[in-house]
């Protein structure tokens, strides 16, 4: 197959800036859309460069005036030459004159401005455009003439569509009639399901005020149920402080009796025979051990009686303080025979901390309680193990730097210490020396059995 190609009437016109142009002997047919006019712009013969300028081509002719721009296609600009595509409708028949309005900048060196301010226009030049022999007006000759024959079997085929598709309308509107009927019918029958439905949601209606009024049975139940629930823990603690008391006594029935008591020692090193059966109980640790043979000879083996530690309350302090005490968290008075307090960080310029049971005035004062931060210790933990001795007296041992205690503030008399049935309610902590401060970031856990 041969390749396409497209049949295109190029005419050259040289134009200059100021002088004005003969008239051309070249001639446009109108209604023509192949036509090409390369206008070549020139100052007194010297090319001018159009390149970044705006140019409009305008026409005048019988018709009016037409003009061409590079938006829609049909004007481009190469250098100084300046190339017109003429659509069917730019001109008319009769002489048309035509001049180039070019558009510049004076500030065309800055990149960012695209605004052109300066306008010149060129002289004319002007051509002649004649009428075709065939248009609107070019009656056909023979019944075989091409484009009058195509343009009436296109009439005859759009009648033919129109009276199919008025055929079908007035199928669709016959279907249109049948289904306003049907819609009609279906509307009476949803009415008649609308007055079920108004029924139906009086009913409904009703048992919402049913299960209203069974969800308010339901909500006093529950407080009821809460209430009690209230007093089941209440009860509870009691119950769980009776325990302690009791696992206290028991203790204390031991040593009494003198079944053994340690004191500093988390268990017997060494039984014999004579002791099988006899029991030990520790209290520092709260452990009970009983003697029982094993493989010919006899072990401590320890008896699970005391409460393990459960914690109390655990913060961390958001900045340097000299003070803090732990009494009642959230609302909750705790009451313990023993606590464990211990300490996750350093104190500040100084190393002395004085401790204090239940709001007494009374205090055991620690020259080492702990590190500074100056000392740069990896686990800086402290401990303080505050247990019961008797109704007035309780012992505080601190625990620091690994296995090492210092157990010199054994036995302390705090005159308040048996105001709520010898419990400890509450403690407190005050850096003394020089300045001092519990350093911020430390990690504090209150534990109590």
């Amino acid at each position: 197959m041969a390749g396409t190609y497209v049949v295109i009437k190029k005419f050259e016109v040289p134009v200059d800036l100021k002088k004005p142009a003969a008239i051309r002997d070249f001639e446009l047919v109108e209604g023509d859309t192949g036509n090409e006019i390369e206008v070549t712009v020139s100052d007194g013969g010297t090319p001018v460069e159009l390149t970044g300028c705006t140019v409009l081509a305008v026409f005048s002719h019988s018709k009016g005036s037409t003009v061409l721009g590079a938006e829609d296609g049909s004007l481009t600009v190469d250098g100084s030459c300046v190339t017109l595509k003429l659509p069917a409708d730019a001109v008319s028949a009769g002489p048309v004159e035509c001049e180039l309005q070019i558009y510049s900048s004076t500030q065309s060196s800055d990149p960012e401005f695209d605004e052109n301010d300066v306008l010149v226009t060129t002289a004319r030049f002007n051509f002649n455009c004649r009428k075709a022999i065939l248009n609107q007006d070019t009656l056909p000759a023979a019944p075989h003439f091409p484009l009058l024959a195509q343009t009436i079997a296109a009439i005859e085929a759009a009648e033919s569509a129109r009276a199919q598709a008025e055929a079908a309308r007035a199928q669709a509107e016959a279907a249109r009639a049948a289904a306003e009927t049907a819609r009609s019918g279906a509307e009476q029958a949803r009415a008649q399901a609308e007055q079920l439905r108004v029924l139906s949601e009086n009913g409904r209606v009703s048992d919402e005020n049913a299960r209203a009024a069974a969800e308010a049975a339901r909500a006093a139940a529950e407080a009821a149920r809460a209430a009690a629930e209230a007093e089941r823990a209440e009860a509870e603690a009691e119950r769980a402080e009776a325990e302690a008391e009791r696992e206290l006594a028991l203790a204390e029935h031991i040593a009494g009796c003198g079944l053994g008591v340690l004191s500093g020692s988390t268990a017997p090193t060494s039984s014999t025979e004579g002791e099988a059966g006899r029991l030990r109980y520790d209290t520092s640790e709260g452990r009970l051990y009983i003697c029982r043979p094993g493989g010919g000879s006899y072990d401590w083996e320890e008896v699970s009686l005391v409460n393990k530690w459960n914690k109390i309350t655990e913060f961390t302090l958001s900045e340097d303080v000299s003070v803090f005490e732990i009494g009642s968290p959230g609302g909750r008075v705790f009451s313990c025979s023993e606590l464990r307090l211990t300490l996750y960080g350093f104190m500040r310029n100084s190393q002395n901390a004085a401790v204090r049971l239940n709001g007494s005035s009374t205090a055991h004062t620690f020259t080492l309680l702990m590190n500074t931060d100056a000392t740069n210790v990896v686990n800086p933990v402290c401990q303080l193990l505050i247990q019961k001795e008797t109704e007035d007296t309780v012992s505080i041992r601190r625990y620091f730097g690994g296995v090492s205690i210092d157990s010199a503030a054994a036995k302390n008399v705090l005159a308040a210490y048996g105001v709520f049935t010898g419990a400890i309610t509450r403690v407190s902590l005050t850096a003394t020396g020089s300045n001092g401060l519990f350093k911020a970031g430390m990690r504090v856990v209150l534990e109590g059995r």
